[in-house]
């Protein structure tokens, strides 16, 4: 996978964290994640929380490989991380109980089960 050009140096920085974990773990993920934010800004998902609480069951990690906003509610126990959040998501996230994550955290984290990719 060739890397773009970037202007924001966070992404290219988790960009190239994911692909040192796909190295180190050999997990498919991390590369399939590190592709998915190679991609121009303008072409990354934004999902909303009613999209998250509808296809999601309860005690999932849900990844989303964009942005999170936060329309809609969710209901659910879920652990959700993304690459960027705002901040009326987050409020919700926080409201319902939920744990949010970043990428970061999310490679730390040693068992990854029932985990679901959201594009």
């Amino acid at each position: 996978m060739k890397l773009r050009k970037f202007t924001d140096e966070e992404k290219k920085d988790t960009i190239l964290a994911l692909k040192k974990q796909h190295l180190k773990d050999k997990k498919q993920l991390w590369l399939d994640l590190a592709k998915r934010l190679n991609k121009p800004s303008r072409n990354m998902p934004a999902i909303n929380l009613a999209k998250i609480q509808e296809n999601a069951k309860e005690n999932d990690v849900v990844v989303v490989a964009g942005k999170i906003l936060g329309d809609g509610q969710l209901k659910k126990k879920l652990t959700l991380c993304s690459f960027k959040v705002s901040e009326s998501a987050l409020v919700k996230i926080e409201e319902a109980k939920c744990k949010y994550v970043d990428l970061e955290e999310l490679m730390k984290l040693k068992k990854l089960t029932n985990l679901k990719i959201m594009a």
